[in-house]
Order: C-alpha cells, then sequence, then structure tokens
C-alpha cells in the first residue's frame, strides 16, 4: 500500500501572530536565495533595496509607510542574467550596485552608481559571485567578492579607487560562503566569510587597516561541521559582529559572535533543538548596539521568518516575523536598521513584504542568559559495525527526497504520478505485498530534508530507505556543492546508525535554464561525484541515475518534462524500472535461518558445537552480486556492540557448525549478506540454538 507522508507535524502546534507590520508589497519579484539585496535605508527615509524580477532584470525599489514607488534600473540589459544584486549607499547617499552578470562561462561581476553605467570588473580566470559594496572614511568604493577556479575557492577584495586587488584566503583554503564587506571603525574595512581550512570549517574575519591586512581571525572552529552564509556589521563602538548558520550534530542552528578589539569572543547559540532548518541569517543592531538578527526556519510545517535581540547578556526568545513563500525555493530574509527603526524583508504569498519591527516586538518573548557555546555535538558517528535492528520492517520502503520523489508532471505536484506507486506495484509482484512511503517534499533543500530524515528514520521503522535529493540545492550557489554532499552523508550515516539499510542515487540530469550556464553544471557534476564517492566510503548501495537517463536512447530530453527538471511520464517509469533492478541486487538478509545445538563425534569425543544453517533470500533477483554471507555471534543478553565476525561463508556454503564455544555459555547469532562490492546487508533476526 503506498503511503504518502503528512507535511504537517504531529502533535500540539502554539502559534503567535507574527511581529511587526507589513508595510508593502511589490509585484513580479524573482522568488529564491539571494534574488533581493540588503535593504537600506536613504537619506530621505525611504527604504531602498535591489529586487531581481523574474525577467531577469534588477530594479530599484525604494518603500515608504503608504507610498510605494518603484524605479527600473535602464542601465542594465534586460537581456542578461543578473542574479545576487547588492545596493551600498556611500557617505554622500548616492546608492551604488554590484550584481553577477551570468554567462554562458561563468559569473561575471559588475557594478556601479545606480544613475551611471555599470562596469565590469576583470575577475580573472573562473566564475565571480556573491559581491558586496563598501565605503572606506573616504567614501571610496570596495568591492568584495568569491571566486572559483581550478584552484579552488577563493575570497577577494578591490580597493576601485586604486584598483588594488587582495586575495584573503590562503592557498590550499576553501571559500563556502559570499563574503560580507564592512566598514569598521578607525577607518577599517572587514571582510567575512566561511570556510574552511586545515583546521577544518570555520567563519573567518580580516580587516584593512589602510597599509595592510590582518592576519585571518576565527569566529567560529566547528570541525568537520558545516557553517554557512554570515552576515555581519560593526555596532557604535566599533565591534565586529557576526551570524552564521552552522549544523550541531541534527539540525542547522544560527550563532552569534563578536570581534572587539583583539578578542573574539565564543559564539552563543540563538537557537538549539528545535527540530527545523534554522539558515541564513541577517545581521543589523538597533539603535546601533543591540544585535538584531533574523533567519529563517524550515520545518515541515513550512518556512517563516525569525528574529530575535540581543541585549548585552541576555537573549530574547525568537519571534515570528512571518511565513515565506515555498514556490520556488527558499528566501533570506533581509534587514535594515536605523537608529530605533528596524525593518525586514521576506518572500510573501504575493510578493516581497516589508515587517516593520518595534522593540516591543522584538521584547515580547522572555529572555534567557547568553550562554557561551563550548561545543557543538558532533556529526553522526561513521558506519556501524553491522547494520542491526530487530525492530524494523523487512516489507517496508521509504522513499524520501523533493518533488522528483513526491511526483510533479505539467507544472502540478501530485503523489500518483511519481516513481514509487510505480515502484510499489513491481515489488508486490515480485516480493508480495509490499508497504511503500512516499516522503516527498516538493521544493525541499538538503539541509532542510536532513531534519525531516533524522524523524522519519526513528518514525517509520522501516528497514530501506531509498534517498534521491539534492537537485534544489544545485541551482543556488549560496549552497556550497560541499554541504549538500556533507548533508546525503549525514542522512545515510543516521539511517545505519538506526540499524537501516539505505540506498541513494545520483541526482537526475536537468535541461532548464540552469543547464545553459556552465557553473551550474559544474555543481551538477560535482554533486554527482560526491554522491558515488559517500556510496563507496560508507558501502551502500548507489544507483546512478544521472548515468541512466544521460544513456537512455535519445538522451535525457526523451525522459524529462517540459519544465527540463522533472521526470516525464516515461521517466517517471524508467526511474521505477531502475530502482526495482537496484533493489534486487540488496543484499537481503539469509532466509530460512536455523540453529541447534549439536554434537561432532571424533573417534571415541564427542565435540559440542551450534548447528547453524540457512538459504538465500528470496528477494535476491541478482544471486551473482553475492559473494557470501557475515556470521556473528554474541553471548546471550550481550548489547550489539559484542557482535563478533565468526567468519564469511561464500556465496554457495548454507551452513556452518561453530565449535569455539566456551563453558555453558549460551550464544546468539545473526547473519549479514555480503555482496561482491563489498556492500554488506542488514543482519537477519536473532537466532539462538535450541
Amino acid at each position: 500500500m503506498i503511503r504518502r507522508a503528512s507535511f504537517l507535524l504531529a502533535g500540539a502546534l502554539v502559534v503567535l501572530a507574527p511581529a511587526g507590520k507589513a508595510l508593502f508589497v511589490p509585484d513580479d519579484i524573482e522568488d529564491g536565495l539571494g534574488r533581493a539585496s540588503r535593504p537600506a535605508y536613504s537619506a530621505e527615509g525611504k527604504l531602498v533595496w535591489l529586487e531581481r524580477t523574474s525577467g531577469g532584470v534588477i530594479r530599484l525599489v525604494s518603500s515608504s509607510p503608504g507610498n510605494p514607488e518603484t524605479t527600473s534600473i535602464t542601465t542594465l540589459d534586460a537581456s542578461a542574467a543578473f542574479d545576487h544584486p547588492q545596493i551600498g549607499l556611500d557617505r554622500r547617499g548616492q546608492i551604488w550596485i554590484a550584481a553577477v552578470r551570468r554567462t554562458a562561462e561563468g559569473g561575471r561581476i559588475v557594478y556601479g552608481e545606480s544613475a551611471g553605467i555599470l562596469e565590469e570588473l576583470e575577475t580573472g580566470p573562473g566564475t565571480s559571485d556573491g559581491p558586496d559594496l563598501g565605503f572606506d572614511a573616504r567614501n571610496g568604493p570596495w568591492l568584495a567578492w568569491r571566486r572559483i577556479s581550478t584552484g579552488g575557492e577563493s575570497i577577494l577584495v578591490r580597493d576601485i579607487a586604486t584598483s588594488r586587488t587582495w586575495t584573503l584566503t590562503r592557498t590550499g583554503d576553501r571559500a563556502l560562503s559570499f563574503p560580507r564587506l564592512v566598514q569598521g571603525g578607525e577607518g577599517r574595512i572587514w571582510v567575512v566569510w566561511s570556510g574552511k581550512d586545515r583546521l577544518g570549517y570555520g567563519v573567518f574575519a580580516r580587516f584593512f587597516d589602510g597599509l595592510s591586512w590582518s592576519a585571518g581571525r576565527r569566529l567560529a572552529a566547528t570541525g568537520e561541521r558545516p557553517c554557512l552564509a554570515p552576515d555581519a556589521g560593526v555596532d557604535l563602538h566599533g565591534r565586529l559582529w557576526a551570524a552564521w548558520s552552522a549544523y550541531d550534530g541534527s539540525d542547522y542552528e544560527i550563532y552569534l559572535g563578536r570581534v572587539d578589539g583583539g578578542f573574539v569572543s565564543p559564539p552563543a547559540a540563538l537557537t538549539a533543538d528545535e527540530a527545523a532548518a534554522d539558515e541564513f541569517p541577517a545581521l543589523a543592531f538597533w539603535e546601533g548596539h543591540n544585535p538584531v538578527v533574523a533567519w529563517t526556519r524550515t520545518d515541515e510545517t513550512g518556512s517563516k521568518v525569525m528574529a530575535s535581540l540581543f541585549d548585552e547578556d541576555f537573549v530574547f526568545e525568537p519571534v515570528d516575523v512571518g511565513s515565506v513563500s515555498f514556490r520556488d525555493g527558499l528566501d533570506v530574509p533581509r534587514l535594515a536598521a536605523e537608529g530605533g527603526r528596524l525593518a525586514v524583508l521576506l518572500a510573501g504569498e504575493k510578493g516581497r513584504d516589508i515587517r516593520a519591527l518595534t522593540e516591543a516586538d522584538l521584547k515580547r518573548l522572555p529572555s534567557r542568559r547568553r550562554e557561551p557555546v563550548s561545543g557543538l555535538r558532533s556529526p553522526s558517528p561513521s558506519a556501524p559495525a553491522i547494520i542491526f535492528n530487530p525492530n524494523l520492517s523487512e516489507k517496508t520502503y521509504v522513499c524520501f527526497g523533493d518533488s522528483i520523489t513526491y511526483g510533479h508532471l505539467a507544472g502540478q505536484n501530485d503523489p500518483t504520478v511519481g516513481y514509487p506507486p510505480q515502484l510499489e506495484a513491481r515489488l508486490d509482484a515480485a516480493f508480495g505485498p509490499t508497504d511503500i512511503w512516499n516522503d516527498g517534499f516538493p521544493g525541499e533543500f538538503t539541509s532542510q530534508g536532513l531534519v525531516r530524515f533524522e524523524a522519519l528514520v526513528a518514525g517509520r521503522k522501516t528497514r530501506y530507505f531509498l534517498i534521491l535529493e539534492g537537485t534544489n540545492d544545485v541551482k543556488e550557489s549560496l549552497l556550497p556543492i560541499e554541504t549538500t554532499i556533507f548533508n546525503l552523508k549525514e542522512m545515510l550515516r543516521k539511517a545505519l546508525a538506526y540499524g537501516a539499510f539505505p540506498a541513494i542515487a545520483t541526482v537526475i540530469p536537468r535541461r532548464d535554464w540552469v543547464w545553459y550556464f556552465q557553473e551550474y553544471v559544474d555543481r551538477h557534476n560535482a554533486l554527482v561525484a560526491g554522491i558515488k564517492q559517500m556510496a563507496a566510503d560508507l558501502k551502500v548501495p548507489v544507483l546512478d541515475l544521472n548515468q541512466e537517463f544521460n544513456a537512455y536512447p535519445g538522451g535525457p530530453e526523451a525522459l524529462l518534462d517540459i519544465d527540463g527538471k522533472h521526470p516525464n511520464a516515461k521517466g517517471y517509469q524508467f526511474m521505477a524500472e531502475r530502482w526495482f533492478e537496484a533493489i534486487g541486487k540488496f543484499p537481503f538478509p539469509a532466509a530460512d535461518i536455523q540453529a541447534q545445538k549439536k554434537y561432532d563425534k571424533i573417534l571415541f569425543f564427542r565435540l559440542p558445537g551450534n548447528m547453524l544453517s540457512w538459504k538465500a533470500s528470496p528477494k535476491t533477483i541478482a544471486p551473482a552480486v553475492v559473494q557470501g554471507y557475515k556470521i556473528y555471534r554474541r553471548r546471550q543478553g550481550e548489547g550489539v556492540d559484542k557482535f563478533s565476525l565468526l567468519l564469511l561463508a561464500t556465496g554457495s556454503t548454507f551452513s556452518y557448525f561453530d565449535t569455539a564455544l566456551q563453558g555453558a555459555d549460551v550464544y546468539e547469532y545473526v547473519m549479514a549478506t555480503l555482496r561482491t562490492d563489498g556492500v554488506e546487508g542488514p543482519c537477519s533476526e536473532l537466532v539462538r540454538p535450541r
């Protein structure tokens, strides 16, 4: 029986009315990550920002309560593909613009005054993205950006007035986020980013004092746990603050850190254990000195923007600012503050919403004392020695992923058209009655899926997970593919640690607009390679749907719907067939295992032992992939970690006589099937000799 997951969490849900007041909703916006710039307050007191429209044009939007005004930027070529716009106001109040111009060869940085002609920055080989603007004490413009080339990812900064350019990352380091450029006290220019160096993941900062760049400061050290998307600012006291999202071993949380002179304070956690993905923070200051952080929180009920005020040693509990649209990606909230005014930009159902927040809004929930983070929980442990959980159903499968799993055809999400119903029909015919859970969630990113997956592993009580996710991550350059790979690997680790048996598929090819830009093709290919490598590392089955689609007669276009990214009806049927073939090669547990006490008669001596016998699983459609059967033993009543390997019986052997007994000890046995490629299956039921 096919089962579809509910998009709502079970249990009671306490809902507070969103904080703030909606002021303005422009139409014709482009949803997705990084499509609106940070807003700023102009000299006239209006809120101004840049918006990338659905037509691919960047326009300037200004708004004041009750009197919205929209101005198109005619200097940008409407036929070009612009992205990740940023706005900057110099000391004269003049508006400056920076953005990425997408080309077939890669991203290029453009910049200039809004009333003038935008210039293209010569950034060298590779693709450039994530520009940020700032101004020094002499009102000179500065640019920072990320460059991705064959040499890796790096952060670059340019003083536009002098054309001097610096690379802030060291050779071998990786820059995973866009940089944030901030003008600080004493004429300093700060640049903040997240990345990875020889010590692991972290949030890094350097400043220029007018003569040279400082040594790097590490605001966060998270080891092998990714930290993402930092935002930064300098308060009235000249202190640098940064907010970022980091994985804590269960989900992504929001952290806040500070640099005061030469001292880096331990970060404070603004969220913890909400069973949600807390990501993409935006930072501003209430009256110039109290940090306010807004971010996106996503769980199975949807996405919303949260905000929290940090007041010296106290953190106020986050308030719900408002729900965000889940139409075409997850929106990044934006913050603007000036004195006692604070505004949050978020994507509403009809366009871009502005929420004006007051101090009362931010302080309406209780506060708690700031507790520095002494250490984050580690990722799931390495794969266990054996995959053993006797409480899981052998006849149930979970199909986990995004809309490609859930089912999407002709522009509509429809669970009846996806591959799970067709796969269930094939499994029913081959193996008897089978239950499949369709746990696809349209529009999901892997960081959100990781939260959902952890709950499903414990909740579904199924032995087998079929994972296909990551397509939505590919088109958002704000999301490092390295982190996507980490998230998927964590899903595999969590399944294995629970005693379930996961299989993972590579993402299918796409032929939508994304495919015409080499940087996205590179991201897709990197994800495919990463999925295959993680499967090899953890020794789980991998179904290379990317290769299967590409090898199909007529190419992937014959299997893709009109949108170029979802399968068509034939494509879903093809996926079900490929999954069925892959399942037929699973190392299912041996069947009909018997254990009896026996004696081996040797002349006048009887040697006691335990005789084990078994049969190959009737679900093993491809017996040639079976190398043999691993037999594990422990003393009765011992833990799972006490199982030890007795031997590997070859695939043609179906019995074993265990004579290595000690005294009156009673032993228990489980068996696991081993494939020729080293993939070991879940253990059989526990048997004890009679």
